[in-house]
This record gives C-alpha cells, sequence and structure tokens, in this order.
C-alpha cells in the first residue's frame, strides 16, 4: 500500500499544507494540539474537502482538484476510528459492528460481525451496549466494526487519549498486535511521541499546519531537523546556534563555542541536546583534559578551572543548579547558564541519581557530538485548527 498526500485548505487565520508520502503500511502523525492532524485525516477520510491539492491512496485518487474529482466517504473505503470510537449507544456490540455492511444478506452479516468480534477478542459481550464496555473494550467494538468493512486504509484519531496511563499502554498493545496481519495502510495520529514511536514506521510532523519533516521514525527521532520537530520529539534543551565554521559553532544562549570531528551542516541556527546524554565529567577528569568553561572554586575544580581558556573551544557546561525535580523513574536538575536563557536540563535514572547521592554532583556535563541535534528554528505563525 502507498499515499500520498499534499493538500491545502484554509480555515481563516489558519492554513493547512499537509503534504507527505510513504508505501509503509504503519504512518504517524505527531503535532501538538491545533496543529492540524485531525483535520488532515479528516481530508482523507472525505470528511472535509481541501481547497487544492491531490491525495491519492495506493494508486487510487481519492481527491484532485486538477482533475476536480472528490470521491465521497463512502467510495473510499476508509475505516475512521474518532477519539470518542463514535458507537451508537443505543445498539448492542454485535448491533454496532454490523452497521457498517447492512448490505449483506442477514445471516453472511451476522457471521462477519461474529467474526470480527472473535478477532478483536469480544466474544461473549455482543449484547452489551456501550456504556457497559471497559474504555478498552469500546475501542476494540469499534475497529472491529471498522474492519469489518475490509477498508483499504485506517485512520486512528487519538485513539488512546481518553484512557489511564495502565490502560493506555494496554491497549496500546493490543491495538498494534491486532494490526499485525492488515495488508493495507494505518495512519496513527497523536500528540504523544511514545505512541508514535512504538506505533508508527513512518512518521510526520506537523506544525501550525504544517509538515516540518517527515521520515522513517527511528531517523526523525534521531535527526528531527526542525526545532518543533525536536521539542515534539522529547527534547527539551534548546541554545540558538552559528556556525563558526566547517568544525566549529557557538552556542550563545549556553556560553559555549565547540569544534566537532564531523562537518556541520550548512543550514541551522539552532542546537537541540536531550536531558538524558549528558555526560558527566568530575572535576579530577577536568583538570586531566583541561576543557570545560570558566569555573570558581578551589582544589580539583578550582585547579581544572585555572587551566580552561575563556576564548577555548568548548562542550561542556559547568554544573551550577538552579533547582532539582524528583521524578518516578530519576531525578532532574536545571542548570543555571551565563546569560539567564531557559535553564537546560540533565536527567537521570533512579540508579544513577542513587550514585550522585553517594559519590557526589559531577563538575562539568558535557556534550556527545553525536548526539547533538542541528536544527531550523523558523518563526510560528497562525493559530490552531
Amino acid at each position: 500500500m502507498s499515499i500520498h498526500v499534499e493538500i491545502h485548505k484554509s480555515f481563516g487565520d489558519f492554513s493547512l499544507d499537509a503534504a507527505f508520502s510513504s508505501e509503509r503500511k504503519r504512518i504517524g502523525i505527531l503535532g501538538a494540539s491545533g496543529c492540524g492532524k485531525s483535520m488532515t485525516l479528516k481530508s482523507i477520510a472525505g470528511i472535509v474537502k481541501p481547497d487544492s491539492g491531490e491525495i491519492i491512496l495506493d494508486g487510487r485518487t481519492l481527491f484532485s482538484s486538477a482533475e476536480r474529482r472528490n470521491e465521497p466517504p463512502k467510495k473510499r473505503r476508509i475505516g475512521y476510528l474518532f477519539q470518542n470510537y463514535a458507537l451508537f449507544p443505543n445498539m448492542s456490540v454485535l448491533g454496532n459492528v454490523e452497521v457498517g455492511i447492512r448490505h449483506l444478506p442477514r445471516e453472511e452479516r451476522t457471521e462477519r460481525a461474529m467474526q470480527m468480534l472473535r478477532k478483536f477478542s469480544l466474544e461473549g459481550l455482543e449484547r452489551r451496549f456501550p456504556d457497559e464496555l471497559s474504555g478498552g473494550q469500546q475501542q476494540r467494538a469499534a475497529l472491529a466494526r471498522i474492519m469489518a468493512c475490509s477498508p483499504d486504509a485506517v485512520l486512528l484519531d487519538e485513539p488512546f487519549s481518553a484512557l489511564d496511563i495502565f490502560l493506555r499502554h494496554q491497549v496500546m498493545e493490543e491495538t498494534a498486535r491486532l494490526f499485525e496481519d492488515y495488508q493495507g495502510t494505518v495512519i496513527l495520529v497523536s500528540h504523544s511521541s511514545e505512541e508514535i514511536y512504538r506505533f508508527a514506521e513512518d512518521l510526520v510532523v506537523l506544525d501550525q499546519g504544517r509538515a516540518v519533516t517527515a521520515g522513517r521514525t527511528a531517523d526523525v527521532f534521531r535527526n528531527p531537523r526542525a526545532k518543533a520537530a525536536a521539542v515534539l520529539t522529547g527534547c527539551r534543551n534548546f541554545s540558538d546556534a552559528v556556525r563558526l565554521s566547517d568544525h566549529e559553532f557557538a552556542a550563545p544562549s549556553w556560553g559555549l563555542t565547540v569544534r566537532t570531528e564531523r562537518v556541520l551542516p550548512e543550514d541551522f541556527n539552532c542546537i537541540g541536546y536531550r536531558e538524558e546524554d549528558w555526560i558527566p565529567v568530575s572535576a579530577e577528569q577536568a583538570e586531566n583534559d583541561g576543557r570545560g568553561g570558566c569555573a570558581e572554586g578551589a582544589g580539583a575544580a578550582g585547579r581544572a578551572a585555572s587551566r580552561i581558556s575563556g576564548d577555548h573551544p568548548q562542550d561542556a557546561l559547568f554544573l551550577r543548579q538552579t533547582g532539582a525535580l524528583e521524578t518516578p523513574s530519576g531525578e532532574s536538575f536545571f542548570l543555571r547558564v551565563p546569560d539567564g536563557a531557559d535553564s537546560p536540563v540533565w536527567s537521570v535514572n533512579r540508579a544513577e541519581a542513587e550514585q550522585l547521592e553517594k559519590n557526589g554532583m559531577p563538575l562539568l556535563l558535557r556534550m556527545d557530538e553525536r548526539k547533538i541535534l542541528f536544527l531550523r528554528d523558523s518563526p510560528r505563525e497562525g493559530g490552531g485548527a
């Protein structure tokens, strides 16, 4: 299966300009609330008509402004799972599943519906009504209704957002399993980077109605390319950046000038660094290699500082805390930087936090060159939809 989307839709002060193509079966669309994710799905499903562009699913043109073609939703063979599942409250589970296959003879319709109930582990619940089901059961019932129609594509619009944390993880695993043998295209829309990472093979990141990054999911997380995409994939540390040469850049917000082994990208004005990737360096280690920033203090820390020239390229921050926050998985430390910009964050797991409590805090936090994200920070425009 393949899908190609290139659409424009104006909503007054907000414009949707979504463009992506994929030949993989599991696609994720990641974005903050109001960025146009759901509107993109509704355009693919035929619920919303774009102003211009085209939508092609597995070689079938569903929409083309150039060809003046706009297939109605019923002919698109696309299943749409809404956030609230949209089950009919006055119908049993069996009745809900049979809704989309009423054109079949009665016996065949019931047989097909029961087949879907067995596949989605709902056997024995066919006479229950939606308000008698758990959240996970409601979602499976809605998916059974969709899959009974044998769609060419399935659109999942934030299907886990209404579930509590424990149930969410359970239902995510169930959903991934249920789609293992489905040969059509599945598009999952979410604002959760974890959901997208676990489910999608390809990823599209939307920001203010525009696709800012697209590609293999793991590749996008590894190299988001746009600051908006880095934020959505979980990065919290950013500094403005200036490329000084092929192997040197400045990060003014952090007071750093960094030399690199690799040749730097040509087009970046921002760097990102994930909070768990900082490398702690003790005073003794810093003294041995003479690298870091400007420091104060005595003993090993003072000697390390005295060996560091103020205009020597630096890839490390001195660990001056402004605060700390204990988390279920470890601890996060907020750092002070020279110009008072937003504090960078360093996060450690529980075992690492216990070691810090035992051995003391490091003098420096150094960046791993391989993990620096070189990004474009584009001005944000408009509002959401």
